[in-house]
């Protein structure tokens, strides 16, 4: 798994290339004029249909660029099968050749701009922006122009691809999505200065205007008629809107073969960063480009590998080099856009705002979950290791919070207010394989994949009570259980963190803490490994409840939070599972819950 980039940068003149990565320089002469005319047809097939293209032109432009000492830069920081860091490749181009598709370079051996490792970037003049740290939600403005006369695009689908591909972030509030109506450059002026927008996706149509050799975007007027804005003009227009850390520009020339395109015009005013189109797409290409491309935005990858997962998408659906289309201007330092940071005095605790963005108003605890965690309180203090074993807790406060979801399974409903009476203690980690040899011996159980540091699998219910019984006794008294399936969710519900689901940016399980924490502290509440908890399985009861445990008795037990393979619905708080309690799964593991101990007064 890819953890960071580092950067080489690319200045491709006409006759010479520069390199820099890691400290280290290179220099040498090219002579890119012998492509020149390969380019140029190239182009012109691709104004037609890209299918059936031969992609050999990126193979012979890596090899006119990457010559000597460049090679040599270039080669030693390729990263290598299983490498934890990947290199991203930031272009800056001369005039006369930025209008080159160098999203095709290829080593020989695969095209860089198609893997999350290699992605390939334009950067207008070096001066990386630092990533915004801004609150929830992320707002997403959305311009779809349709004025009369002009060819009909399939907008309303791809605008429903995105809002599914963001899935619950946007039904829990952390990301909006809204439509520019009218959609005109005067209501966009206007929608821009009622209130702050993160980004920015165009639908509709571009091209360059011959006369002035300038890009431009079709918006309407007043009247739905054609109006055609040049990139400089929506550049003014959005110079200033510090906020806006992403434009898309799903549209036919969007950044074509100028340097006056639309992408660069906006690119130039420090937008950090742009997406745009060099030639015309295919409907079914734009809706995989966008369908995968917020999939993986929303998953906080950044930009660049967003895009590349989008070219993978793209090149499944079988358009020939329509994958190379879309472009990336990128001036943000590392590729993330946002970093969230909570708003001033918490609003009464981050949990509060997550009820809040539900739209259920304000959550009446008196104590919220993350008020102690946030002012990084000992947690050893609250929540000591076993004896002997080194294990992780972060301490819940009580509260109260809505569980289930109007909007999911059958199984999921009805919302119900839960009190959570006590403060626990709940794993920081899935318990590990290390952790059970530690107590439960070697071999006892086999998990399909092997590693101290992976989530311990293969476990039935009765096995992974077995082992808390055994820290029980290793205690003395009876501190330590299984999650109750209300507990697993007031603590899953904390906003923040990363997920490990089928079709997400990982491969397999993953070591426990590869994911980003929620913002309580806890890795890999949602998805990796599913977790067994307390509960039979059972329907939700009417009305409020304080402490639930669940049914005294049933034929199956709750498992809550995806696993690296289950399908993207079940990576979210309120999904709920079930299996037999003597089933076994690869992705099925558990993390345990310790009583609280008092703390020690401060002196």
């Amino acid at each position: 798994m890819i953890r960071k980039h580092i950067d080489f940068d690319l200045w491709v003149g006409l006759d010479d290339v520069r390199a820099r990565c890691r400290g280290k320089e290179a220099r040498a002469e090219i002579q890119l004029s012998l492509l020149e005319k390969e380019m140029e047809d190239l182009a012109h097939a691709l104004q037609k249909d890209s299918d059936g293209l031969s992609s050999d032109f990126g193979k012979r432009l890596y090899d006119a660029v990457f010559v000597k000492q460049v090679r040599d830069l270039m080669t030693v920081n390729l990263p290598q099968r299983g490498a934890k860091r990947g290199l991203r490749l930031r272009l800056r181009l001369h005039r006369k050749v930025s209008g080159w598709l160098w999203e095709l370079l290829n080593t020989g051996n695969s095209f860089l701009a198609m893997s999350v490792k290699t992605p390939v970037v334009r950067d207008v003049d070096g001066n990386p922006l630092p990533v915004l740290r801004t609150a929830w939600p992320i707002r997403v403005l959305v311009v779809v122009p349709k004025p009369l006369g002009a060819d009909d695009l399939d907008a309303d689908r791809e605008v429903a691809d995105i809002r599914k591909a963001l899935g619950w972030r946007e039904t829990l509030g952390l990301v909006k999505i809204e439509k520019l109506e009218p959609p005109t450059l005067s209501a966009l002026k206007a929608r821009l200065d009622g209130g702050e927008y993160h980004v920015l996706h165009f639908i509709g149509h571009g091209t360059v205007l011959q006369d002035r050799g300038k890009g431009a975007l079709l918006f309407e007027d007043a009247d739905r008629r054609p109006f055609w804005v040049e990139g400089e003009r929506l550049a003014e227009l959005l110079k200033d809107e510090d906020t806006l850390r992403l434009v898309v520009l799903n549209a036919c020339k969007g950044a074509s073969g100028t340097i006056d395109s639309v992408a660069q015009s906006l690119a130039e005013r420090r937008i950090p960063a742009v997406i745009g189109m060099q030639y015309p797409i295919w409907d079914d290409m734009a809706l995989a480009f966008s369908r995968r491309f917020y999939g993986a935005l929303a998953r906080s990858r950044p930009v660049d590998w967003a895009l590349a997962r989008a070219r993978q998408a793209m090149l499944a659906a079988g358009k020939g080099l329509d994958w190379a289309i879309p472009a990336l201007f990128l001036s943000s330092s590392d590729g993330r856009l946002f970093r969230w940071k909570p708003s001033r005095g918490l609003l009464a605790g981050l949990g509060m705002v997550l009820l809040m963005l539900l739209g259920y108003g304000s959550w009446l605890s008196k104590a919220t979950a993350l008020e102690v965690d946030l002012r990084k309180l000992p947690v050893t203090s609250y929540c000591p290791a076993p004896k002997g074993v080194a294990m992780e807790f972060v301490r819940i406060p009580a509260g109260k919070f809505l569980m289930g979801s109007d909007a999911g399974e059958d199984n999921e409903k009805p919302v119900h207010e839960v009190t959570i009476s006590r403060a626990f203690c709940i794993g920081k980690f899935e318990v590990t394989q290390g952790q059970w040899k530690q107590i439960m011996g070697a071999n006892s159980v086999e998990s399909r994949y092997k590693g101290d540091d992976l989530p311990l699998t293969m476990a039935t219910y009765e096995e992974a009570e077995g082992f808390v019984k055994e820290l029980n006794e290793l205690e003395g008294k009876p501190i330590y259980r299984l999650p109750t399936e209300a507990e697993w969710e007031f603590a899953a519900s904390i906003p923040g963190g990363g997920f490990n689901c089928l079709h997400s940016s990982y491969d397999g399980l993953l070591p426990v803490g590869s994911l980003p924490p929620n913002d309580a502290g806890l890795h890999d509440m949602l998805g990796n490994a599913w977790e067994w908890v307390q509960d039979w399985e059972g329907p939700y009861p009417e009305g409020s409840i304080t402490d639930p445990v669940g049914p005294p008795s049933g034929t199956r037990r709750i498992k809550r939070g995806g696993g690296f393979d289950a399908k993207l619905d079940n990576c979210r708080p309120a999904r709920r599972n079930s299996h037999r309690p003597e089933s076994r799964a690869n992705d099925l593991g558990f993390r345990i819950v310790r009583e609280v101990t008092v703390a020690p007064k401060v002196q």
